[in-house]
């Protein structure tokens, strides 16, 4: 009798990193309500910034840090949405290091740290958005 071997199960690494709370806003109203939640409901700051179409908002209360990353759904290509999720990742990335004082994190850390919040904003990106199937103009 032939024993079938199965092959080990991988499951996805994470940094075990403490992140800076964070939300994805996706209209003003969404990212005035989260400040609203932050208690940071003085701060009138532009959801966006001129010209952009996503900008990360960190704000810092009693020693925390919260990340408000705010993107304008103008249904681009997924691949272009995507690209912006991981620009603003980086941003998120940036203001937890700097809130640890890790001037010089490694490569790996830093790579790792990058995957795993970038993908959670396409999980919620993805979770928040129900897209119509689009049609091909002949």
């Amino acid at each position: 009798m032939t024993k079938k071997t199965t092959r080990a199960r991988w499951l996805g690494r994470d940094v075990g990193m403490p992140a800076p709370r964070m939300t994805l806003c996706l209209s003003e109203r969404e990212y005035f309500k989260a400040l609203q939640d932050l208690g940071c409901s003085h701060i009138k700051d532009a959801w966006l910034g001129p010209n952009a179409n996503a900008s990360t908002h960190t704000l810092t209360k009693g020693g925390h840090v919260a990340t408000i990353v705010c993107l304008q759904d103008d249904n681009r290509n997924p691949i272009s949405t995507c690209a912006v999720l991981v620009h603003e990742a980086v941003h998120v990335w940036q203001a937890y290091t700097e809130s640890i004082g890790e001037d010089k994190p490694s490569s790996e850390f830093e790579a790792y740290g990058i995957q795993s919040i970038s993908e959670r904003l396409m999980i919620e990106y993805a979770r928040r958005i129900k897209r119509k199937p689009r049609r091909h103009v002949k």
